[in-house]
C-alpha cells in the first residue's frame, strides 16, 4: 500500500491519491462486511451454552493482580517501541539519501512483516508458551531498531523493516492469548479492554514522543537506541508472567451470574 501510494503522489497528485485511497478503502470495507455472517445456532444449542460455567479470574480479582498490569506494560513498551517508526521511516530513509520510492517499499516490508508475523505466531502459540514466542519477536524487532540505526545498506535497512514488521504482527497475537491464558473468559471483555489501551497508549506516545525528540535534537540517533531497550524490556516483563492459569484455579461462575 505504501508504494501504491507513493506511485499514485508521483503520477497523479496528493489529492487523487487521497480520492482512490479513501474510494478502495470504502469498496473494500463493504466487500468485508459482505462476506461475514453471524451464526445463528440452534436454540438446543443456546440453551446448552447457557447452562454451562463460565471459569476464569472474576474482575476485581484480576485488577488486583501483578499479571494484568504487567501485560498492560509489555505492550506499552513494545507499541511504543515499533509503532513510533511508522511516520518516521520516510524521513530516515530520506536522511540517508534513498528515494521516496525507496522510502514507501519500506514501509511496505513493515506490512509484509506485519502479516507473516501475524500467523506465525498464531500458529506458535498453539505449540509453544506464548512468553516465550514474545522474546523471540521482541527480541528481533530489537535487533531490527538496531540495524534501523546502524545500516546504510538498503538490504539490509529493509531486512530491519521487516523485523520491526514481524513484532508488530507478533504484538496484535499475543494481547488476547495471553489476557485468555492468564484470566480465563469470565471477565475476558474487560480485562482484554485494559491490555489493549496500553497497547494504544504507545501507539500514541510512540510516534509523538519520537517526533518531538527529532524537532528538539535534529537526531534519530538517542531514541534508536533506546526503543531496543524498551522491548527487550518487555520480553522480561512478559517471562516474568510465569506458568498460564488452570482452569478451576478459582470458582467458576455461570453466565448469568457473572453479567449480574
Amino acid at each position: 500500500m505504501p508504494a501504491t501510494a507513493q506511485y499514485l503522489v508521483t503520477g497523479y497528485g496528493w489529492r487523487t491519491a487521497y480520492v482512490v485511497l479513501g474510494a478502495g478503502s470504502i469498496v473494500l470495507s463493504l466487500l468485508a462486511c459482505s462476506l461475514l455472517r453471524e451464526r445463528k445456532a440452534a436454540g438446543r444449542v443456546q440453551g446448552a451454552v447457557r447452562g454451562q460455567l463460565v471459569d476464569g479470574v472474576p474482575f476485581p480479582e484480576a485488577l488486583r493482580s501483578y499479571r494484568l498490569w504487567a501485560i498492560w506494560a509489555v505492550f506499552v513498551l513494545a507499541s511504543s517501541a515499533t509503532l513510533s517508526l511508522g511516520p518516521h521511516l520516510p524521513a530516515m530513509f530520506a536522511d540517508r539519501g534513498f528515494s521516496p520510492e525507496q522510502a514507501a517499499r519500506s514501509a511496505s516490508m513493515v506490512g509484509i512483516g506485519l502479516l507473516i508475523g501475524r500467523i506465525l505466531t498464531g500458529v506458535l502459540i498453539d505449540r509453544i508458551h506464548a512468553p516465550l514466542v514474545a522474546c523471540v519477536f521482541f527480541g528481533g524487532g530489537a535487533l531490527g531498531i538496531f540495524l534501523l540505526r546502524s545500516a546504510h545498506d538498503y538490504q539490509a535497512l529493509l531486512l530491519a523493516t521487516t523485523l520491526i514488521g514481524l513484532t508488530i504482527g507478533a504484538e496484535g497475537d499475543l494481547i488476547s492469548y495471553l489476557v485468555r491464558s492468564y484470566f480465563g473468559l469470565r471477565s475476558f471483555g474487560a480485562l482484554f479492554g485494559i491490555a489493549f489501551s496500553g497497547y494504544g497508549f504507545g501507539a500514541v506516545l510512540g510516534p509523538i514522543g519520537l517526533g518531538a525528540w527529532f524537532d528538539r535534537h535534529g537526531s534519530y540517533d538517542a531514541p534508536l537506541l533506546a526503543l531496543p531497550g524498551m522491548l527487550l524490556l518487555a520480553a522480561a516483563l512478559t517471562l516474568s508472567l510465569g506458568r498460564y492459569r488452570r482452569a478451576g484455579e478459582l470458582p467458576a461462575v455461570a453466565p448469568a451470574a457473572a453479567s449480574a
